[in-house]
C-alpha cells in the first residue's frame, strides 16, 4: 500500500513539473553582470526551466540547511535524554544483579540457631 501512495505521489508532483518544462523550454541568458547587458562578465544560457529548478533546488537546500541548524538544540536534548536513560537502564540492571545475589556470609552475624539456650526461650 505504501508502496502505491509513493509512486502515486511521485507521479502528482512529476506532471506539473514535466508539464512545466514542456511550456518553458525556450533559451534564457542568466548573467550576474548588472552592468553590462551587451558583453556581462559572465553569462550562461540554459533553458527557463532548468533554471527556475535550479533556484528551487537551491531554495530548498538552503532552507533545509536552516532548519537543520535551527533544530540542533532539540537534536541535543534528545541526545542528553538517550544517554541519560542509557546510564538508569545500565544502574537498573546492576542493582537487579546486585539483589539477585546472595549476600555475602558473615561469620560475626547474630543467627537465631546459634543463640545461647537462655536467649531463645
Amino acid at each position: 500500500m505504501k508502496k502505491i501512495l509513493r509512486w502515486f505521489a511521485i507521479i502528482v508532483i512529476a506532471i506539473p513539473i514535466v508539464s512545466f518544462a514542456v511550456a518553458n523550454r525556450h533559451l534564457v541568458t542568466f548573467s550576474v553582470d548588472p552592468l553590462s547587458q551587451s558583453d556581462p562578465f559572465y553569462s550562461i544560457r540554459l533553458p527557463l526551466f532548468a533554471l527556475l529548478l535550479g533556484f528551487m533546488l537551491i531554495g530548498i537546500l538552503i532552507g533545509g540547511t536552516a532548519s537543520w541548524l535551527n533544530q540542533r538544540k532539540w537534536r541535543k536534548a534528545a541526545r542528553e535524554a538517550r544517554n541519560d536513560a542509557a546510564q538508569w537502564h545500565d544502574e537498573a540492571r546492576r542493582l537487579r544483579d546486585r539483589a539477585a545475589q546472595p549476600p555475602p556470609f558473615d561469620e560475626h552475624a547474630v543467627r537465631p540457631d546459634r543463640l545461647p539456650p537462655s536467649l531463645t526461650s
